[in-house]
């Protein structure tokens, strides 16, 4: 414990010494060759101490990752530099981790004691050594170089050496990008190379890039750290560590195993190239990228018939259901064409893609050494997009018919229950494509409906006034993919497999108090239903129901005069859900604050929860989190002062546990309780 004070003691000093304006002050040096440089520091530092969250099972025995999130401290910190010179630029983030107070070996000890009053010396150590599996891949401190990059910038040219985000059309083919909603940051570490060149009546863009993929390796939310395979493109990233376990014979005497470090990420590259060119009035594209994973299975599964030891660890393979990280080639390919000008009241956008998932995972060796390989998958997807605009009136229209289009997911081992030791399930959204949901945003993805799924929705907006804008929606899905996603070759003859959605809203925005003010809300519902009936845990009956929603989501802004605004905005949802619970319950988010522009918002939060087993207590049907926060911008960044504390943001009270989704991507959020400080410095 004394050396990781005093290491963390050390790194904070080191970034309080690269922040200092005496030292790494954002500055324009004037006539350097000629040219101007310009040098830029941000520095992100969040400190944090959790109490006892309430995510504890009603069992007994409470899974070990229920118990460690609660009752310590972290510390996270992002410093990033850049370099612009002439057309030149340059930038390094390095990140740090830190944790303090975290529960020691004599803590998980007495846990087991009190857990386990009449179990055995094996059963208690047993739940011990549970523990220590759940904190060898968190909460464990990290500092490593996660973002670099050198690119030219010219007319027409783009060149850049490092990491960089990058998207091919509408997403279907490649979509890498940071999700600050979600607290994902996926980036390429290669090279991309961009060309542009505009005619008076045609255009033409090229890029091209190749690398390998970057996600983000410490988890903010879970504390979980992501361990890579090791490659020259990754220097200085976090690596795995032995994991050794303890128990004890008859005599009281000592065994100890170790457990070889494997990789809970495997290298994946990926090589791309889109295309797009053509008259202003339609411009074709052709986008297509090839995904290569790193495998050892074929060694893996070598090794076991050999009767090898320590398999997993010389060739790590992970076990998953995922289709596709079960092939080591992914080839994606599209031809879009888009018309962003129809006589000037509309435009129209239409991709279509073919997918091919072949070098699929070893299963088998057979007597005479040949390898049984996963079948190689075929798919495809189009996508259309469209709006149409008449005077105050503008119509969206959006389809998809998706046909075993398997999402690009990261090679990642995702299953905790095979490999809790070395296992990271928080990371198993991430995903290298991002095909377009054709439904509202924020829609919570049951399954994976994307893969096989044919539908869409229409959106009319009516602007009355300046002032008064309406709009509604409706939409229609059809997928076989939600209810069981390993049904990906989208076998249609199971009237079970079916669901249909049905997605409709309503709302409108008023501004008053001459735009100072506004009202946003809307309406909606959302039911799901089977083909057919089904029976299940949760049902007294058998149903077609697979989910029904209905909700509120508002934002409203009061002007109070002078610089002073008032804000309020959330949802409600009435949910209903038989696979997780027998009954329909009501969730809500709803946030106060009091803004004086430019400088303070003051905030109060609160969250709701009628479901059961939302806290420990079985008898308790209502949940309830409060907080306060306190968020600080300066007006400008003239003094020191300013720039150190450019943004300040407080939270202290709770959180409800959730699944929250943007676009399609969703990640399960756990719940906090505790306070949290964001430092935000620009220099």
């Amino acid at each position: 414990m004394s050396w990781l004070v005093g290491r963390s003691a050390a790194l904070l000093a080191l970034a309080t010494v690269v922040i200092t304006p005496r030292v790494a002050r954002a500055v324009d040096v004037e006539d350097v060759g000629g040219e101007t440089l310009t040098m830029d520091v941000t520095n992100t530092a969040t400190f944090s101490y959790l109490f006892d969250n309430r995510d504890d099972s009603q069992t007994v025995v409470p899974p070990p990752g229920t118990i460690v999130n609660d009752t310590f401290g972290e510390f996270y910190d992002r410093l990033n530099f850049q370099l612009y010179y002439w057309r030149l630029r340059a930038g390094i983030r390095v990140d740090f981790a830190t944790y303090y107070a975290q529960l020691d070996e004599d803590d998980l000890i007495d846990i087991a004691r009190e857990r386990l009053p009449d179990a055995t010396g094996p059963e208690r150590n047993a739940y011990v050594n549970a523990f220590q599996r759940e904190l060898n891949t968190r909460y464990r401190t990290t500092v490593f170089p996660s973002k670099l990059f050198v690119g030219y910038t010219a007319p027409g040219v783009d060149l850049t050496i490092g990491d960089f985000y990058a998207q091919f059309g509408r997403g279907l083919v490649l979509s890498v990008r940071k999700i600050d909603e979600l607290a994902t940051d996926t980036t390429i570490r290669g090279a991309k190379a961009s060309f542009k060149k505009s005619w008076e009546s045609a255009s033409l863009s090229v890029s091209a890039l190749a690398g390998q993929m970057n996600p983000i390796r410490v988890d903010e939310q879970s504390g979980r750290r992501l361990n890579g395979d090791g490659s020259p493109l990754f220097f200085g990233f976090p690596s795995a560590n032995d994991f050794t376990t303890y128990s004890f014979d008859d005599r009281g005497n000592t065994a100890y195993l170790v457990e070889r470090a494997r990789p809970s990420y495997l290298e994946d590259s990926i090589f791309g190239l889109s295309v797009e060119g053509g008259p202003r009035q339609i411009l074709f594209g052709t986008h297509a990228t090839l995904l290569s994973r790193k495998d050892y299975a074929e060694e893996n599964l070598r090794c076991q018939a050999a009767g090898g030891a320590q398999c997993g660890a010389l060739f790590p393979t992970f076990d998953t259901p995922n289709q596709a990280r079960l092939r080591d080639t992914i080839i994606t390919a599209s031809g879009s064409l888009s018309v962003p000008n129809i006589f000037d009241h509309g435009d129209a956008y239409v991709e279509v893609v073919g997918q091919h998932a072949t070098d699929g995972r070893p299963v088998a060796i057979g007597p005479n050494g040949e390898v049984e390989r996963t079948p190689d998958n075929t798919g495809y997807a189009v996508y259309f997009g469209g709006n149409l605009r008449v005077e105050e009136l503008t119509v969206n229209l959006e389809g998809k018919h998706y046909r075993s289009f398997l999402p690009l997911a990261a090679n990642i081992n995702s299953n905790a229950a095979a490999d809790p030791s070395f296992s990271a399930a928080e990371y198993d959204p991430v995903a290298y494509n991002q095909p377009p949901i054709v439904e509202p945003f924020y829609t919570q993805q049951i399954g994976a409906p994307n893969i096989c799924v044919t539908g869409g929705r229409a959106k009319v907006d009516y602007r009355f006034s300046k002032e008064v804008l309406a709009y509604g929606w409706g939409g229609y899905y059809t997928s076989f993919t939600e209810f069981n996603p390993l049904n990906y070759q989208c076998d249609t003859s199971k009237p079970v497999e079916q669901t249909n959605t049905i997605d409709m809203a309503s709302g409108g925005e008023i501004s008053f108090q001459e735009g100072r003010g506004y009202l946003k809300a809307w309406t909606g519902a959302r039911h799901t239903t089977h083909a057919d009936e089904v029976t299940g845990v949760n049902l007294a009956a058998p149903s077609d129901i697979f989910y029904r929603e209905g909700y509120l989501r508002y934002d409203v802004a009061v002007h109070l005069g002078g610089d002073f605004t008032l804000q309020s905005q959330g949802f409600h949802r009435h949910r209903y859900e038989p696979a997780l619970a027998s009954n329909a319950w009501n969730e809500g988010e709803n946030y106060l604050a009091l803004r004086w522009a430019p400088y303070v918002s003051f905030i109060f939060g609160y969250e709701y929860l009628t479901r059961k087993g939302c806290v420990p207590d079985e008898n308790v049907e209502l949940c309830n989190f409060f907080s306060g926060g306190l968020q600080f911008k300066a007006a400008d960044r003239e003094h020191v002062v300013e720039q150190i504390f450019d943004t300040v943001n407080l939270f202290v009270g709770q959180r409800r546990g959730a699944i929250r989704c943007v676009s399609g991507v969703c990640r399960n959020f756990p719940p906090f309780q505790g306070a949290k400080l964001e430092l935000t410095s620009r220099f």
